[in-house]
């Protein structure tokens, strides 16, 4: 079957700049500028549509290493924030489809939100341990947001941004 979305999403922009941009009322500003802001991210999404199914993945996996890293913090920690770690690892594991993609993911992300929230009443050492681990590889999961929201001229700097298919490439294996 073929794929519609592009066309569609083509389709609704079109709409919106050349039959509802011209009806909103000049007298509200504010309206013309929210139309405006859903054209530019309808826009950005009909670009980057053939990169969705990547972006999904890569968030996966970013979540799924953050998890890894602070998989025995967890345990230190014991109780629900274990449970939630080990299910969600265990969940990410088995996600095949987009919908299971987007579950797991949200489910490590959750994880880990856990962890660092009880980690504020952690031992400082354990706590500093933590807060290291999350912005070490928050990193790249920063570059490849931004990469992927540059079209919307928000970026100071974007050339100084990898390409989206560079931010969004699998990390490399470590030995």
């Amino acid at each position: 079957m073929a794929d519609r979305n592009e066309g569609a999403l083509q389709a609704a922009i079109k709409a919106l700049e050349h039959a509802v941009l011209p009806a909103v009322n000049p007298a509200d500003p504010l309206a013309g500028e929210q139309l405006r802001l859903v054209m530019g991210y309808l826009k950005l999404l009909r670009e980057r549509l053939e990169h969705v199914e990547d972006r999904a993945r890569f968030e996966l996996e970013h979540y799924r290493a953050m998890a890894e890293a602070l998989r025995d913090d967890a345990r230190i920690q014991g109780g629900e924030v274990a449970r939630r770690f080990e299910a969600a690892l265990g969940q990410a594991g088995t996600a095949v489809g987009a919908a299971d993609v987007r579950a797991a993911t949200a489910a490590l992300a959750g994880a880990v939100s856990g962890l660092v929230r009880v980690a504020a009443d952690a031992d400082p050492e354990r706590r500093r341990r933590i807060e290291h681990t999350v912005a070490r590889l928050s990193k790249r999961w920063i570059d490849a947001q931004r990469a992927w929201f540059a079209p919307l001229g928000f970026e100071l700097r974007p050339e100084q941004l990898p390409p989206l298919a560079e931010a969004l490439r699998p990390a490399p294996a470590r030995a």
